[in-house]
């Protein structure tokens, strides 16, 4: 038996509602597979190739272009690409600003109005994002509440955005881990709504939180 054509636009919209419909009751089981394949090889990442070195990345004219600012201490870099010998991390941290990248595109468009979580959860099927499970859009309870563990997610944002010219960014990216304990974290502040930019306060090792030793009482 030849395999159906679909040749109209009627066509092509009902394969598209049974995608949607198939792939929404995936997701209340496998986020994750519901959105694996989209997630696979397409669509491109819209900031186009990644840097070949972490020095590169500050200054990223895609990044600029795309209104993505990094706000963060370039010393980290440093230390993440002492780190990252075979570029892994850098891939994968360029996915992440994809991500980001993607998701602004989509809330300018008017296509999406929802958080950054719920673009890698639900976004639309054309556009790019990592899979759900490498993204956070807050922390856990214990490391809300604890004083030392807000201050470390307090990064530098313009005054423009924030008077104190700093900012809590709990909603991050978790696009890497070299070890259980060494891990890369991309934590961000969306503004998109405020004044069409997204900052990103930090890109380097998991900060301290209670589910790590990186503070001692």
């Amino acid at each position: 038996m030849l395999p159906r054509r679909y040749d109209t636009a009627e066509d092509n919209l009902k394969v598209l509602r049974e995608i949607t419909y198939l792939r929404d009751l995936l997701k209340e089981t496998d986020p994750e597979a519901a959105y694996s394949f989209t997630d696979s090889g397409t669509p491109l990442n819209p900031l186009g190739d990644c840097p070949a070195h972490w020095s590169d990345l500050a200054s990223s004219a895609s990044l600029k272009r795309h209104k993505i600012v990094f706000t963060g201490a370039e010393k980290k870099l440093r230390e993440i690409s002492a780190s990252d010998v075979d570029g892994t991390a850098l891939s994968a941290a360029w996915e992440a600003l994809g991500t980001l990248a993607s998701y602004r595109t989509a809330v300018t468009d008017g296509r999406w109005d929802r958080d950054v979580e719920a673009f890698c959860t639900s976004g639309p099927l054309d556009t790019f994002h990592v899979p759900p499970s490498k993204h956070s859009q807050g922390e856990t309870g214990a490391t809300k509440q604890d004083s030392r563990y807000k201050k470390a997610r307090l990064l530098p944002v313009p005054k423009s955005a924030d008077k104190s010219g700093k900012a809590h960014m709990r909603a991050h990216f978790k696009p890497f881990s070299w070890t259980p304990e060494k891990k890369l974290r991309i934590h961000y502040l969306d503004q998109v709504c405020a004044d069409g930019d997204i900052y990103v306060g930090h890109i380097g090792e998991h900060l301290p939180s209670a589910s790590t030793k990186k503070i001692h009482r």
